[in-house]
């Protein structure tokens, strides 16, 4: 509701098939996922698995995650991707949501 209220058209999926599934051939401007998905999937393997699909390496992302351990940190990391905690703070999301889509590749400490 909240990207939508921003303009965006979201598409929900629990996994990275029925992501693919409900995307069509459309190519998404930006990706959240979840840190743990179902199934046991990473939401970091999710994201890889996206980009390949859609032969783009550099589309944008970031993982959402209740689990603020440093090992989630560091996997985060790892992957070069940011992670916000749950519950994201809507400007937060909004506002690395806007500089990955600008530079998909920025990453902060």
């Amino acid at each position: 509701g909240l990207l939508q209220s921003w303009g965006c058209t979201a598409v929900c999926a629990a996994t990275v098939a029925q992501a693919l599934q409900r995307l069509g051939d459309t190519v998404p401007s930006l990706v959240i996922a979840d840190l743990h998905l179902g199934g046991g999937e990473l939401g970091s393997a999710a994201v890889a698995r996206l980009r390949h699909h859609f032969k783009n390496p550099g589309l944008p992302a970031m993982l959402v995650s209740g689990d603020v351990s440093a090992a989630s940190r560091e996997h985060a990391r790892a992957a070069g991707l940011h992670l916000l905690d749950k519950p994201a703070q809507p400007m937060a999301l909004r506002a690395l949501g806007s500089r990955l889509m600008v530079n998909p590749t920025a990453m902060t400490a």
